[in-house]
């Protein structure tokens, strides 16, 4: 159930002591009122403290977002899994046998990225991934809230959503649209982007571990255009150097085809 005081919170309809308030009355009088519809608890209570008209907005944006979910929740419905402390919300994309899936943690209380191993082969990666980047700490590589394995169903694990975030290459095309398009001033925006990612990569290598897949959609840029690193799917120690190669061909190191494995692979990229 896509919880609706949260849509009219991020609406700005209400604060967030009337959202906490909304939320408290809700558990206790859905434990109260057993038999009564959960959304149908949830919506009474809301009306209480919106207009009308701004309560139908909300039933259309939580419309529109079940639509968006359909996709991710027949995913997941194939998989098995059966996530009810999740409101899922869209598919954000997949590959390498992993699903992305921008969802609200009733229990974290915050929109996350959910991701999802596809297959026993993406099982690994998507371990291997969680793990990694919950050793990472650092402003520019988004931390893992939650990591889970076992063997009832695939592995997942959570990070932050970043709402309004999107990838780097399409953060410059829709702000530079061209090179007369880049000033001093964006040019001097583009640096501090590029200087806050190689202290990102810097901070992984000291860590000892490669990214090996370092390209413009593996960079996200955020509303107040802070860069994260992102996708540690084929990270791997640069002690494993009989690795076999992996990233993306316009990206990849001439010497990774060598089987060179060390921090001028991410360098190059």
């Amino acid at each position: 159930m896509i919880q609706l005081h949260w849509i009219a919170f991020e609406q700005g309809m209400i604060g967030e002591a009337t959202r906490q308030s909304i939320g408290r009355a809700y558990e206790v009088l859905r434990s109260q009122m057993v038999m009564m519809d959960s959304e149908a608890l949830l919506s009474q209570i809301l009306r209480k403290h919106i207009s009308d008209e701004e309560f139908a907005e909300v039933v259309r944006l939580r419309d529109e977002r079940v639509a968006a979910a359909a996709p991710a929740r027949k995913a997941l419905a194939k998989l098995g899994l059966s996530l009810e402390r999740f409101d899922i919300l869209s598919e954000l994309g997949r590959g390498g046998q992993k699903l992305t899936i921008e969802a609200f943690d009733r229990v974290l209380e915050r929109p996350v990225a959910l991701k999802v191993a596809l297959d026993h082969m993406g099982a690994q990666d998507v371990l291997r991934e969680g793990r990694i980047e919950a050793r990472l700490q650092h402003p520019n590589i988004l931390p893992v809230l939650e990591l889970h394995a076992n063997e009832s169903g695939p592995p997942w694990f959570l990070e932050p959503y970043i709402k309004g975030s999107t990838t780097l290459d399409a953060w410059r095309a829709n702000e530079f649209p061209s090179r007369t398009a880049e000033s001093p001033q964006g040019r001097y925006r583009l640096m501090q982007v590029l200087v806050q990612m190689l202290r990102a990569v810097e901070h992984a290598h000291a860590q000892e571990y490669l990214h090996r897949d370092l390209k413009p959609q593996n960079v996200l840029i955020g509303p107040q255009e802070e860069p994260y690193l992102i996708d540690f799917g084929i990270a791997h120690p640069p002690s494993e150097s009989n690795a076999i190669p992996a990233g993306t061909l316009q990206y990849l190191a001439p010497e990774v085809l060598d089987g060179a494995a060390d921090d001028r692979v991410d360098v190059y990229a």
